[in-house]
C-alpha cells in the first residue's frame, strides 16, 4: 500500500508541475489582512505553512500551492483560468479565476526584489472575504 501512495504521489508532483514546465519563482507563507463581507473593520489574514509557486510553460502559466495539507494543488488543475495580465523584466501579474465559485486572485510576483502580493475577492462562500497578502519570495 506504502508503495502505491508513493508512485500516485510521484504522478501527481509530476502531473502538476511538469518537467517542461519552468519555475519562475516560489514563494513563502503569505501573511496581510482580510475584510469578510458585513464585518466592520479588516482582521489580519494569513495560510499558515503555505508556499506558492509559479510556472510557465510557454505562455501558459500555473500557480501551484501547498497548504496546511502538504499536497501540491495546481490552479489550472483545479479547473482555474490562469492569464498574464502584465510583464516586465522585474514582474509577472497573473489573473487566477475559478469559474462557478465567484473566487478570483491577482498575484503579482516581484523578481527583482524576492516578494509576491496576492489580492483575492472569495464571494460566492459561507464567508465572503476581500483579502491582501504578501509573500518573500526565493
Amino acid at each position: 500500500m506504502f508503495r502505491f501512495q508513493i508512485v500516485i504521489t510521484a504522478f501527481i508532483c509530476f502531473w502538476l508541475n511538469p518537467s517542461w514546465a519552468e519555475t519562475v519563482i516560489s514563494c513563502g507563507e503569505i501573511k496581510g489582512y482580510a475584510y469578510y463581507l458585513g464585518d466592520p473593520d479588516f482582521v489580519p489574514d494569513q495560510a499558515r505553512d503555505s508556499s506558492f509557486t509559479l510556472t510557465r510553460d510557454g505562455d501558459a502559466y500555473d500557480v501551484i500551492f501547498y497548504d496546511v495539507t502538504k499536497r501540491p494543488r495546481s490552479s489550472r488543475s483545479e479547473g482555474a483560468k490562469v492569464l498574464q495580465v502584465d510583464r516586465t523584466e522585474t514582474s509577472v501579474t497573473i489573473f487566477v479565476g475559478y469559474p462557478g465559485y465567484h473566487n478570483t486572485a491577482l498575484w503579482t510576483f516581484d523578481l527583482d526584489k524576492k516578494k509576491m502580493v496576492y489580492s483575492q475577492h472569495r464571494l460566492g462562500c459561507i464567508s465572503p472575504k476581500i483579502a491582501i497578502l504578501k509573500a518573500e519570495c526565493f
